[in-house]
């Protein structure tokens, strides 16, 4: 009975088989500049939308940060905002965002 049901469960496995592909330098630029370009277009929508939100009297929301799976991933971006770059118009307006609730918060 068993080795039926086995039977059963292995002819409904369909493997695909896929090439790794190696991708040349060229290729791997392409894949950044567009992936930049969706990043840029990405950015001015949220400043649209920062702006509208801020037309409106509303509060802007906090940025939630997501953790991160893997460690090396994380120190790099724990590296990168040690860094003494200037803040973006977003960034600042993030922090005066998370000011506003912070105080919020004290007054409750």
């Amino acid at each position: 009975m068993n080795s039926l049901q086995f039977g059963q469960r292995a002819k409904m496995i369909k493997n695909k088989a896929h090439v790794n592909k190696q991708l040349t330098v060229e290729e791997c630029k392409l894949i950044i500049t567009r992936l930049q370009d969706e990043i840029s277009i990405k950015d001015k929508r949220i400043n649209q939308l920062v702006t509208f939100v801020k037309s409106n009297n509303l509060e802007v929301p906090v940025e939630v940060k997501t953790p991160v799976n893997n460690p090396d991933t994380q120190s790099k971006l724990d590296e990168a905002e040690d860094d003494d770059v200037p803040l973006t118009q977003d960034e600042l307006l993030v922090q005066e965002a998370e000011k506003q609730q912070l105080e919020k918060q004290k007054e409750q």
